[in-house]
């Protein structure tokens, strides 16, 4: 994982899927050319979302922070054949395209079912990369689950000298979907494309919530 500087904050998350299209375009259907990429998978996979504007996301149970290096070289093919010399260069993981299009690489054997509970309604207008994730805390079915399961959620965001880039303006408005689909909906509008939900296995119940950096339009 990457080394970052951090504010912390204590909240929870949840993952799901969406109805609504996220990616228009499938992975086998995005051509790429003389890709070269060596780091870790999660600094790999949100390049790759930023590159080429698809919502991935990535979530699942881990021992430890220790994260390999991968090192991905295709010289033609499409985005898929990228997602998939990563998982065989990282097994951990393994990737789908759900049915809202986005993409996520889930740790094979060990996903986290928060991602996976159902939200009633959740709404939010214009939220802000710094108190997002305490909106999503008040969710019901969220807070519900990080209650039964004993767990906490760490927000933490990168500082390098100056405060994260905020989020561009946009509103959530989600009804009866997975909470993985409202963070693939906040990745797409906020132009971010990545997000990331581990959890350390290592430790007490404690999910590691981060974002990618939003893109130009």
């Amino acid at each position: 994982m990457r080394k970052r500087k951090f504010l912390a904050f204590s909240f929870l998350v949840v993952a799901a899927s969406l109805s609504a299209k996220i990616n228009v375009a499938t992975p086998s259907s995005i051509a790429v050319h003389d890709v070269v990429k060596s780091g870790t998978t999660e600094s790999v996979l949100q390049a790759l979302a930023e590159k080429h504007h698809v919502v991935i996301g990535v979530y699942g149970i881990i021992a430890g922070v220790d994260e390999p290096t991968i090192n991905i070289s295709i010289k033609n093919g499409s985005l898929s054949d990228v997602f998939d010399a990563i998982t065989k260069a990282d097994p951990r993981f393994e990737w789908e395209q759900t049915s809202n299009g986005s993409v996520h690489f889930v740790t094979r054997g060990a996903p986290n079912t928060l991602m996976d509970v159902p939200v009633h309604s959740f709404d939010d207008k214009n939220p802000r990369v710094l108190d997002f994730t305490g909106h999503l805390l008040r969710v019901p079915e969220i807070h519900g689950w990080l209650r039964d399961h004993k767990c906490d959620m760490i927000h933490r965001i990168i500082i390098a000298g100056q405060p994260p880039q905020e989020w561009r303006q946009f509103s959530v408005h989600a009804m009866d979907i997975p909470f993985s689909s409202i963070l693939d909906e906040v990745a797409a509008k906020s132009r971010t494309y990545y997000w990331s939900t581990i959890q350390d296995s290592t430790k007490l119940c404690q999910l590691d919530v981060g974002w990618g950096d939003p893109q130009p339009k």
